[in-house]
């Protein structure tokens, strides 16, 4: 057996990076090639290890003003958790999965946060999923959209309070649709859409306005015909993150190795990092100095100096984030006085 490797000229590693470096060093990769990947996909070990990742690697875009948006792809599991939490899951994924679909294409670009088995589970095929979309001024009968959004499989309720509900009343429709982050209030003007806004689902009370909105359909996920998620990456322009290499391989042995004549008789990473699938560009960060033989560059001691030019810059971070770390072991032993971050004012 032999490891995926990256194509030639393509990748780029860096080794003895601690874990609290990882976010900034994403950032700055992801801001630098903002204009150049639809997608930047960063590969992490667990759903856990994503959502804590997230938190962070957005602060840090915003610290470089990037409004560029991150999101997180869950892996739908039918044996863990409870049906709200699987259903929470999926929800998120749809989400992920239609800005996957739509970035490049007039839309911008969008970071996913997955782990390498998230990419691999199936997921409707991208020209098989059933959606509506409404945009202010077109016209479309209430009676006709109601019929639609039950047939999609969502509730009909008194108030629209969670993803796959919608209300009816009068001239307005609140719907709630799996993939948006609040639910949004359609204001008819007889047949044609005059308004549309979102709004607090605990107040019920409108707090911004949006020019369209898509409704994806819940009922039909089982009968769609399925592919894994990574095919709504085809033909985009995509920058990886590898966090961690080899330990990914390690676990994921079936999607990182290959058999030494031959193809493997399933798909693994050497799909996604074929030149005919997509244009990528892939980093490497890790503790270790090793990457399992993924990726194709060499770690070169001197690359932190390349991505952070400014020298002073670097070490003022690195002595923030120490400070950082021992608050928190400081916090975690009982005797923490207050925690603040320092590392903004650094990267400034």
């Amino acid at each position: 057996m032999r490891t995926v490797k990256t194509p030639e000229g393509a990748s780029r590693f860096c080794f003895n990076v601690a874990q609290p470096a990882a976010a900034p060093i994403a950032a700055q990769e992801i801001s630098a090639r903002k204009n150049a990947a639809d997608v930047s996909i960063v590969l992490m070990r667990s759903k856990n290890a994503c959502e804590q990742f997230y938190m962070r690697l957005g602060a840090f875009l915003k610290l470089a003003h990037n409004d560029i948006r991150v999101r997180v792809l869950p892996e739908i599991s039918e044996t863990s958790g409870s049906d709200a939490e699987r259903f929470d899951s999926y929800c998120e994924r749809v989400g992920t999965l239609n800005a996957m679909s739509v970035a490049g294409a007039g839309a911008p670009p969008c970071v996913v946060l997955a782990t390498p088995q998230a990419l691999f589970s199936n997921a409707p095929k991208p020209d098989a999923s059933e959606f509506l979309l409404i945009k202010k001024g077109d016209s479309i009968a209430i009676e006709k959209l109601r019929e639609t959004l039950v047939k999609f499989g969502y509730y009909n309720e008194v108030l629209c309070e969670a993803p796959g509900q919608f209300a009816l009343r009068g001239g307005i429709i609140d719907v709630y649709p799996l993939s948006a982050s609040s639910p949004l209030r359609i204001d008819f003007f007889g047949d044609e859409v005059d308004e549309i806004r979102t709004f607090d689902p605990n107040t019920q009370l409108s707090d911004g306005r949006a020019r369209e909105l898509r409704i994806d359909s819940a009922s039909a996920l089982e009968d769609a015909p399925q592919a894994p998620a990574f095919e709504y990456l085809r033909g985009k322009k995509i920058s990886w993150i590898l966090l961690e290499p080899a330990v990914l391989a390690q676990e994921n042995t079936e999607l990182f190795y290959v058999p030494d004549e031959g193809k493997a008789p399933y798909k693994n990473f050497s799909t996604l990092f074929a030149e005919d699938f997509s244009k990528s560009d892939f980093l490497g960060l890790s503790l270790l100095d090793s990457h399992a033989g993924i990726l194709t560059a060499l770690g070169k001691p001197n690359f932190l100096r390349k991505t952070f030019p400014n020298t002073a810059r670097l070490r003022a971070w690195r002595a923030s984030a120490t400070r950082l770390t021992r608050r928190r072991a400081s916090c975690a032993a009982g005797s923490c006085r207050g925690l603040r971050t320092g590392t903004g004012a650094a990267l400034k």
